[in-house]
């Protein structure tokens, strides 16, 4: 199997704020990882000043800062400082997602954030999810039709992507050039209700590891290079009752997803 940055999502321990997912992640395996950063708790000049520290002493990629979520109203300053933090670590991309359902705001909003995070070397990119406005493929791309900056792209969750009834062969009508990162995890193929609140539950709790549900996904990884980083976004309820040590559990979800990869890809 081809090397590929297989990096631990800040969701497998959503319990830790973004130095301890890092330790984690080291200490487990990955080459790469995930932070989720709560300005109020997270930029502080003591955890920036860690983080970077971090980042340049350890051998480990930061795939993703997250989430800079746009809401109604007036645009939100601190999402500037979440890519001023990101372009001091080094992170490589920052996530996007909307419940503006002004498209006009929206594109307005991501556009902002696409210019200062190319300022700090970051590539930007959007998601869609059932739990905001911008659900599908077809969503986003609108939303990037009216975005000016070309430092966009679109982060594909296998969740997400199954749950908007998405096939694999629907990747071929986009440019794979948009793809710059896969958020992974299994799960079940379908949900028995269509409701916000299952869509949501099912979100943060209902994922497992690649293998261990009935998503499609070898067809999705199957459109994508070899060399695809993945995200492993396996936000699992049974994963955090079942290994209450963060340690464990991130190693857990690590070895069952490279067992799934080198028997499947």
């Amino acid at each position: 199997m081809v090397e590929r940055l297989i990096s631990l999502a800040s969701g497998v321990v959503p319990e830790l704020d973004p130095i301890e997912t890092f330790k984690v992640a080291i200490k487990t395996g990955y080459n790469a990882v995930g932070l989720m950063v709560i300005p109020e708790r997270d930029l502080n000049s003591n955890t920036i000043r860690e983080l970077t520290i971090m980042s340049k002493n350890e051998n480990i990629k930061i795939l993703d800062i997250e989430v800079l979520m746009l809401e109604p109203g007036d645009f939100i300053d601190d999402h500037l400082r979440i890519l001023d933090l990101g372009g001091e670590i080094g992170a490589m991309h920052s996530l996007t997602v909307s419940n503006d359902s002004d498209i006009n705001k929206t594109s307005e909003k991501f556009n902002k954030i696409c210019n200062h995070a190319k300022d700090c070397g970051i590539k930007s990119v959007f998601e869609f999810l059932m739990i905001t406005k911008y659900r599908n493929l077809d969503d986003v791309i609108n939303v990037l039709d009216l975005t000016e900056s070309e430092n966009k792209g679109i982060l594909i969750d296998t969740l997400h992507f199954q749950r908007a009834n998405h096939k694999a062969s629907d990747i071929k009508n986009y440019n794979k050039n948009l793809f710059p990162y896969l958020q992974l995890c299994d799960g079940e193929k379908d949900l028995l209700n269509n409701e916000y609140e299952d869509y949501l539950d099912d979100a943060l709790n209902g994922r497992s590891a690649p293998g261990e549900g009935n998503l499609p996904l070898k067809d999705i990884i199957k459109e994508f290079s070899l060399s695809l980083p993945f995200s492993l976004e396996v936000r699992s309820k049974y994963y955090r009752e079942s290994y209450k040590n963060v340690y464990d559990r991130a190693g857990k979800v690590l070895s069952k997803t490279l067992e799934y990869l080198n028997k499947e890809i």
